[in-house]
């Protein structure tokens, strides 16, 4: 072979080496872009356990706290005992999900409070992060301009979820044991939207991220009724910034009609959740609490006094009352007032009154 072919074909080698070399600059851009957002995420995660620990500090409160974990024995495990009462009860919420992470508390920490606050505090972490990752998505699909998404969009993704994780807003639903039904199908609408963006990106082959979506949404439901709006976010997201209604596609054409056959399937699994947990599906037994001489509780006869213009006095119960001293049969002192616990979750309140000993479960009782 002369030296001017091998020549040559180095020359090629070489010419060719430097057409390529601008493909790898979008590849480490992305890697650099993707190291940027995990960095970010996890920057989240830990503000935001630092501003929330306190909580861990707390006691059960004179709140709820008391019927749904102090005196209920019903949710203490996960054996078909506990998972039948789970699924067949409605306490004003039909949240049979959260009652099972209730069960798994148990089995993990006994009635040591601190177990319950966090858990609460870990599905709060995990909100903040995924609240980053719907943002940033969001923000990806609504700025068109490639030169748009640079670093500032994961900086301001995490602006947004910092604001979201330690706004004011949030202690209530972390410091308090019993509102992990807020924690919880809060994770679990947000990993739905961001199921729900992963599928729409990748389109006809999304179908399995489509049903994943709509399966994390049962979940949600399975928390927390509350969460039934989802729907209606996920048809305002499918105008914009997802562009899967109006504009250019038009609101009749085929693609439009897709995704109306897609809104009814989630709005028609709302509604069998929220009948199955109100009424007959699972033969839910509402249960209320005794009064303090031995009455049932009507449901509504509070909003009835407040209605007809009777004191508040009269329709509050005894116990709930400012300053009254009533705190049912718990032997003991009233339970302490709210307090400041330091940081952003200050909702700390004393424990309640004979909660040492109602942990124990009675012999009646076993």
């Amino acid at each position: 072979m002369s030296r001017g072919s091998k020549a040559g074909r180095r020359e090629f080698a070489v010419r060719r080496q430097h057409q390529q070399l601008p493909q790898h600059e979008p590849i480490n851009y992305l890697l650099l872009q993707r190291w940027t957002s995990r960095l970010v995420s996890v920057l989240i995660a830990v503000v935001t356990f630092a501003a929330f620990l306190p909580t861990l500090q707390n006691q059960f409160v004179a709140w709820d706290d008391g019927k749904n974990l102090l005196n209920n024995y019903h949710y203490r495990g996960l054996g078909w005992t506990q998972l039948r009462w789970m699924w067949t009860t409605h306490r004003g919420h039909y949240i049979p999900l959260t009652w099972m992470t209730f069960g798994l508390d148990y089995l993990l920490w006994g009635m040591n409070p601190v177990g319950y606050h966090l858990t609460n505090l870990l599905l709060h972490v995990a909100n903040a992060v995924v609240f980053f990752f719907v943002v940033r998505r969001l923000l990806t699909r609504a700025l068109s301009s490639p030169s748009e998404r640079g670093y500032a969009l994961a900086v301001s993704a995490g602006v947004a979820a910092l604001v979201f994780a330690i706004h004011p807003l949030r202690v209530e639903s972390v410091a308090w044991a019993t509102e992990r039904r807020d924690v919880l199908s809060g994770l679990l609408y947000l990993l739905t939207i961001l199921v729900y963006l992963r599928a729409s990106e990748r389109g006809e082959r999304g179908r399995g991220w489509y049903w994943g979506a709509v399966a994390v949404f049962v979940l949600a439901l399975l928390s927390k009724s509350m969460v039934v709006n989802l729907p209606v976010v996920l048809l305002i997201l499918d105008v914009y910034p997802l562009r899967r209604l109006g504009g250019a596609l038009g609101w009749w054409r085929e693609p439009a009609r897709r995704v109306y056959v897609e809104q009814i399937q989630r709005r028609s699994l709302a509604g069998s959740t929220e009948r199955a947990g109100q009424a007959g599906g699972v033969s839910v037994r509402l249960e209320l609490l005794p009064l303090e001489d031995g009455r049932a509780r009507e449901p509504l006869a509070a909003l009835r006094t407040a209605a007809h213009g009777e004191s508040m006095g009269a329709a509050v119960p005894p116990e709930l009352r400012p300053g009254s001293r009533h705190h049912g049969t718990r032997p003991g002192p009233p339970p302490a007032r709210a307090g400041p616990a330091g940081g952003v979750g200050g909702l700390h309140r004393g424990p309640l009154a004979g909660a040492r000993d109602l942990s124990e479960r009675p012999a009646d009782c076993r």
